[in-house]
Formats: C-alpha cells, structure tokens, sequence
C-alpha cells in the first residue's frame, strides 16, 4: 500500500509536470506571434510614417526613425492592433477567408495620442501627412504586404508545425487555460491529501517547476537560434525562455519554503514533545 501511494504520487507529479509544459506554451504561444507579426506590421508603418514626415522635415530619417520607434514601442494601442493582426494571421494560416486588415482607427489614436510628444523631438505631422499616412494603413498595398508576409510565413514552416498551429488556436484560448489552472489545483490538492501534509506537496510542485524551467529556459533557447540560422523570419521566442526562468525560481523558492515549513514543523513537535 505504502508503495502504491508513492507510485500515484509520482503519476500526479508527472502529470503536475505536463500541465505545467502545456500551460507555458497556452500563454506563451499567443504572445511569441503577436511580437513577430508585430514587428513586421511595425517596421511597414514606420518605413511609410519616417517617408511621409521626412518631405517635409529637416530631420534627417534616422533620427525620425529613431522618435517614431519610441511612440511605437510598448504603446498599449498598437499592441492591442497587433492582436488584432494575429488574429487574421491565424485565420489566413487555417485558410479561412478573411476581411482586409483596417489600421485606420488605431493608428489614429496613436498619432493623436503623441502628437504633442513628438512635437517636442521636432517632428511636426500636418493634417496632409495624416492623412497619407491613414490612407496607408487601410490600403491595398499594405494588405498586401501583410498577407505576403503570412504567406511566406506559413510557406516557410514545416507542415507538421502548421498543424501544431492550428491546434494551438484551440489551445490558447482563455477556456482552455482556466482548465488547466483548475486541473494545477486539483492535483496539489490531491497530492496534498496522500501526503497528508499542508506543505509537503511543495516538493513535488518544486521538481515539476524546475524540470519545465530547465526545458523551456534552454530547449527554447536553442531553437531560436536553430529558427535564426534557418529562416529569414525573425522569430522570437523570448516569453518562452521567460517562462523558464519563471518557472526555475518558482521551483527554487518552492524547495527554500519547504525546508522552511519542514523545519518549523519539526521545531514544533520537538517542543511539544519536551513539554509532555
């Protein structure tokens, strides 16, 4: 008996380790193709953004560039636009038919949003500039570009990673990762409950963490750079290698507290002891 206990014990454990994998990528996924798609859509919009400004400019492109950059960078609109791209890039790759990818509203609100900030880095963008910028962003040529980008992407990638993709449309939704958050608990509960412990399950969530940790934070990394050396595409896998060294300080800190709680509690038991 003592032994199957140990036995299901290390079945939940692993279990424990493969939901934590299958999590990592569920939040991860979403992210890493946003931030490529991101930084293609990016650099189109800068490239016409620096072009239309410089006519009338006497910065010099470079330095255009550089302030349009920082507007761009982390702006809450534009990251949310690049949602929005992800969203029709995952429909182009499962070949659904999709409506023409509009930028006009967002990048309004951008240029409005920092139109003083840049006013301040010299860069002055008249209403005529505006509006040859917006007509861009809602036209044929950059629909255009961003589907050809898609396409060279899906065409680029192995048809095995295709299908991962499509499943991993499934696997990123909000649903999904609630059930594996409910399934996290039940198993530490589980684990918890034939331990007999309050603390005890800290050990096994600390090898399930540190083994996702050690996979994510160098198998991530490698294949990075094999994508690097492999494809035109720069594909970054940052939030993947991020969630490995999440997941190895979780599993540090799981061991730390542990031995913590093991030494109060036997410091507790001696002391009851010495008083009966």
């Amino acid at each position: 008996m003592k032994y199957l206990k140990k036995f299901f014990i290390l079945i939940l454990t692993m279990l424990l380790t493969i939901i934590l994998f299958i999590l990592g990528i569920s939040l991860n996924l979403k992210y890493t193709i946003t931030d490529t798609l991101g930084k293609a859509v990016k650099e189109e919009i800068t490239d016409n953004i620096v072009d239309t400004i410089s006519q009338n400019s006497e910065m010099s492109e470079e330095e255009i560039r550089t302030e349009i950059n920082k507007v761009l960078e982390d702006n809450p609109t534009i990251n949310k636009t690049m949602e929005d791209c992800f969203d029709k890039a995952m429909d182009i790759l499962n070949g659904k038919d999709v409506k023409d990818l509009d930028l006009k509203n967002e990048i309004e609100t951008i240029i409005n949003e920092n139109e003083a900030a840049l006013k301040e880095y010299g860069i002055n963008i008249t209403e005529e500039d505006k509006q040859q910028i917006l007509g861009y962003v809602s036209s044929e040529e950059f629909n255009g570009e961003f589907n050809n980008f898609v396409t060279d992407f899906k065409q680029d990638i192995p048809a095995q990673t295709l299908t991962i993709l499509n499943i991993f449309n499934i696997i990123i939704s909000k649903t999904f990762k609630i059930i594996l958050i409910c399934l996290l608990v039940v198993l530490i509960i589980l684990i918890a409950v034939l331990k007999k412990s309050l603390y005890k399950w800290l050990s096994n969530f600390s090898v399930a963490t540190i083994i996702n940790g050690i996979l994510y934070s160098t198998v991530f990394i490698l294949l990075e750079e094999l994508l690097k050396n492999n494809n035109d595409i720069n594909i970054t896998l940052s939030s993947f290698k991020l969630y490995g060294f999440i997941m190895l300080s979780i599993g540090i800190l799981s061991i730390i507290l542990n031995l913590i709680l093991k030494k109060i509690n036997k410091t507790q038991i001696e002391e009851k002891q010495n008083n009966n």
